[in-house]
């Protein structure tokens, strides 16, 4: 491959987390689609449209299908991470180009439905990214051309699919992700890794994660973007490349913690092989939007990875997971308080099928 000037080309790319087009559980009647339906598709980025504006890359993490193959229009569950097949506009009308859907909500309702999202997305030039590869990929490659450059993106999900037992995305298989960044690096000059991976709750990686992580680096990744956390974690400059271990929720209607609230977008400038970035604080507000809160610079060390992972990572890792243990029986209550203080908004149907699940997730 020739050397490419990359004084002459410059690579802007804005990437946000979680992207959910539906109403949760315990948000039905005033959550995300709700608010979509009673305000328009322009509503949920009205207030931060002009920074995905101008880049060559808009890539997010779309938490659910759009698709309507298979719905149920009195069941509830068949409406959770659900969003209609035109509400792709509000994603096109932001500007993206990349979405992610190797994630553990695509397949919730079925292969057909994921189907569907997957040629929706296509339909509307938006490039879907985590499907499962082929011509000995275990991912399909997303190439983004920008002058004489081109990047490649390859997107997994690190877990077990409890709604399917034959995913139709990439699974985490740490080995075949490093044959995938050699293979695709040999015709490309930019490696991005979506990686939808670790616990939720936590507001840092693991230990396990960051040597993983690192690990993509030193295979030939120059930019990972993380989520599935709903919390915003560290960014680690490694090597000279680019980790973003969780890039929070972005449009989620999760609005009992404020930590699942701050949110931010992370945009990465990429001129003469220097990666700088820049992340524009968000709050998601009553209303589900993603409200700027002002720019922070991406070298302060509230949002760096400054430690190195113990050489005991079992242990650390065990420590890890008292935390999140405590983390998530804190959630529980915020929950139970959350349905107390909004139970004249959920509908009485919904609090029955609440007290049934005693308010988890799925």
């Amino acid at each position: 491959m020739n050397k490419i000037n990359y004084s002459k080309t410059k690579i802007s790319i804005a990437a946000v987390g979680d992207i959910c087009l539906a109403d949760h559980i315990l948000c039905t009647g005033f959550g995300v689609r709700t608010n979509i339906e009673k305000h328009g598709y322009d509503f949920l980025f009205r207030n931060v449209k002009k920074y995905f504006t101008n880049n060559d890359i808009n890539f997010g993490n779309l938490e659910c299908v759009l698709s309507d193959v298979g719905l149920k229009k009195d069941d509830y569950y068949s409406k959770l991470f659900r969003g209609k097949p035109e509400y792709v506009k509000i994603l096109k009308n932001a500007g993206f180009n990349v979405i992610n859907i190797a994630n553990n909500h695509t397949m919730q309702h079925g292969p057909e439905a994921f189907n569907d999202t997957i040629n929706i997305l296509k339909k509307n030039s938006i490039h879907p990214l985590g499907t499962k590869g082929t011509f000995g990929y275990s991912t399909e490659p997303v190439i983004i051309q920008k002058g004489n450059i081109k990047c490649a993106m390859l997107g997994y999900y690190f877990g077990r699919d409890q709604f399917c037992a034959d995913p139709l995305y990439a699974l985490g298989n740490l080995s075949k992700i490093k044959i995938d960044i050699k293979k695709v690096k040999k015709k490309s000059d930019l490696v991005i890794l979506s990686c939808h991976w670790g616990l939720e709750l936590m507001n840092r990686p693991s230990p396990n994660t960051i040597k993983i992580a690192r690990d993509f680096i030193d295979a030939g990744a120059d930019i990972i973007l993380g989520h599935h956390s709903h919390t915003v974690q560290g960014v680690e400059n490694y090597k000279n490349k680019l980790i973003f271990y969780s890039l929070g929720n972005f449009i989620f209607d999760l609005l009992w913690d404020k930590y699942l609230r701050n949110t931010g977008i992370f945009k990465i400038d990429i001129n003469n092989k220097l990666f700088n970035y820049c992340i524009f604080r968000c709050f998601v507000n009553d209303s589900c939007q993603p409200q700027p809160i002002g720019p922070l610079v991406g070298n302060l060390s509230k949002y760096q990875i400054i430690e190195d992972p113990n050489e005991n990572i079992e242990y650390n890792n065990f420590e890890y997971y008292k935390e999140f243990n405590k983390r998530e029986n804190k959630n529980q209550i915020n929950k139970v308080l959350f349905v107390l203080k909004n139970i004249n908004k959920i509908p009485i149907k919904v609090l029955f099928l609440l007290f049934k699940r005693k308010l988890k997730n799925r």
